[in-house]
């Protein structure tokens, strides 16, 4: 029997232990998240979400709210430009204020990105009872997913719903618990409020991301319908104040997709086919995190992605790749927990709605109750079906911490391992798995060196747009020739360095044909007789009074390989 003194003494080591133990999860996670992307490429800045986030983040912020802007495409209803106003713009624009290099505001964006991620399934595993080595294991899980590299260097943005589900779920377990018993309309509408306050930050990129992690939350409200924790009736409740809050804060990006909608271009019908982005999400590569169809492809230049190598064509990758998720799945069907049905459902809608409708055609009897026969409804608008991958990831880190939570907390036998437990090495082992199958972020290579460029513009075309600001504004820039996207001897930059860079408004060819219909066909038939050598010089005076162009611009250092476009001395 221990006397009082001795009881005391073992709940203050336990107390200490145990914030000792949330210490170290955190600090693992934010070295994980910030020292890698501090590492990677030091000066360089790759072709991520938006040019002028690091160009001019302060002239984005002013346009980001506009309903049309002169700026493009001889005038133009922008595409979902409104997501600059919150949260990128802001923190990009305070860097920019403070002097803060952009590569190095570029890396702690992306690494709070990864740190927010891991932190929120982290506050999910506590949530749903395991011990600090299965929190670890799942959170690591979790952040070091590969499922992150077609969009760290490339759409930065679009991970922000994978970010913000952690904290998502968790706050909908909250408030699943506070029940009807909350004394106050305050503490009922507190979680709701915070799950709000989430999805006003993580959802404004892209309506699609954002749409597929809703299953998440839903399935744990579903289960607890299911085991009566709590009545149905007040989980309907609690789901509806949740619906309410999250469109009342997202009302300020939801009127502009309506905007863009009706008056902008049909950019579902431009940009690429839904046979072009279904044709890699199998239900292989789906498990081991990956499908997204940009992962895949290649240009003239290098792959998409360059990390994908390792995944594509090393035996060892491709190997590695499969192990935590059999690990999940395991950890699901035996582990220690009293969540693992959460975990399973988690997992199989994931992974179904990754799937989505590959193989063309041929497509789940699920999946095909949601969707029509023509291509152009449902599934077209969900085309990505990918970034569904969060759900499914999360479900398996769920599983990994419970296939942890199994081992013994006892110490292993040999002396030299006596201050590490059976699960706490299980963690370890969990951790080393996770790093191995994320080359990128232990080699700090998540800066994607086919798509960037240094810092700063050339001086050579600071010195142009200074010149061209010295001339009447009321005229437009003609670029020449029209190229899929900004890509320069200099480094890539996806939009075009023009658009900041003067305040001259510019017209060129892109990928997408974004402007009125009359003036991109006219564009683009101009561009089509520059490319391929057959231009009448004649037509060049009257083409350009057309689209109020003043001066034609032709870019001596524009990479005509990488897109296959004429070259300045051949135009």
């Amino acid at each position: 029997m221990m006397n009082e003194a001795d009881q005391v003494e073992r709940s203050q080591r336990l107390v200490a232990s145990n914030a000792l133990s949330r210490y170290i999860t955190v600090s693992v996670l934010a070295v994980l998240a910030y020292v890698p992307a501090l590492l990677s490429s030091p000066g360089r800045i790759p072709a991520d979400t938006k040019l002028y986030l690091y160009t001019d983040p302060g002239g984005l912020l002013e346009r980001a709210a506009s309903t049309f802007e002169p700026d493009q495409f001889a005038g133009w209803v922008p595409h979902q430009q409104i997501t600059y106003l919150w949260p990128s713009g802001p923190w990009f624009w305070l860097f920019d204020a403070l002097a803060v290099p952009d590569w190095i505001a570029h890396r702690l964006w992306i690494g709070t990105i990864l740190f927010a991620a891991g932190m929120g399934v982290r506050q999910c595993a506590q949530l749903l009872g395991h011990s600090a080595g299965p929190v670890l294991a799942a959170a690591a899980v979790y952040q070091l997913s590969p499922s992150l590299l077609p969009y760290i260097s490339r759409t930065s943005l679009l991970l922000l719903p994978w970010a913000g589900l952690g904290w998502i779920v968790a706050a909908t377990i909250r408030a699943s618990r506070c029940g009807p018993q909350a004394d106050s309309w305050i503490n009922r509408w507190r979680e709701p409020a915070l799950i709000a306050l989430i999805v006003a930050t993580v959802g404004s990129a892209n309506a699609t991301a954002l749409a597929m992690i809703v299953p998440a939350p839903a399935i744990w409200l579903v289960l607890v319908a299911a085991r009566r924790t709590l009545l149905l009736g007040d989980v309907v409740r609690l789901a509806s104040r949740v619906a309410v809050a999250c469109v009342a804060v997202s009302l300020w990006w939801m009127s502009m997709l309506i905007v863009q909608s009706r008056f902008g271009a049909p950019v579902l019908l431009y940009s690429e086919t839904l046979e072009d982005v279904s044709r890699n999400s199998t239900g292989s590569e789906v498990l081991r995190g990956l499908g997204y169809w940009l992962f895949y492809g290649r240009d003239a230049f290098s792959a998409t992605t360059t990390s994908s190598l390792t995944y594509l064509s090393k035996t060892s990758g491709i190997i590695v790749s499969f192990v935590l998720p059999i690990a999940g799945l395991v950890g699901i069907s035996f582990g220690r927990s009293n969540h693992r049905r959460f975990a399973a459902a988690l997992t199989f809608v994931g992974m179904m709605l990754a799937v989505g409708v590959h193989p063309l055609g041929d497509s789940s009897p699920l999946v095909r109750l949601l969707t029509s026969n023509d291509g152009t409804g449902l599934e077209l608008a969900l085309r990505s079906s990918t970034r569904a991958l969060p759900v499914m990831t999360l479900g398996l880190a769920l599983g990994v911490a419970a296939l942890v939570e199994r081992f013994p907390i006892g110490a292993p036998r040999p002396h030299f391992l006596s201050r590490f437990t059976w699960q706490r090495l299980a963690a370890g082992t969990v951790l080393i798995v996770a790093l191995s199958n994320l080359p990128s972020l232990w080699r700090a290579q998540l800066v994607d060196p086919a798509i960037d460029r240094d810092i700063d513009l050339p001086a050579a075309w600071i010195d142009a747009a200074a010149f061209l600001d010295g001339g009447p504004n009321d005229t437009r820039v003609l670029q020449l020739p029209g190229a899929e996207f900004g890509a320069f001897d200099w480094g890539y930059t996806v939009d075009q360095p023009l658009v900041s860079a003067t305040e001259r408004n510019l017209v060129t060819r892109d990928l997408l044909p974004l402007g009125s219909a009359a003036a991109m066909d006219l564009l683009y038939a101009f561009d089509d007789r520059v490319q391929t050598g057959v231009l009448e010089p004649t037509s060049i005076a009257p083409i350009s009074r057309l689209l109020a162009v003043g001066t034609i611009w032709l870019a001596n250092d524009a990479d005509s390989l990488r897109f296959r476009t004429p070259s300045t001395g051949e135009i």
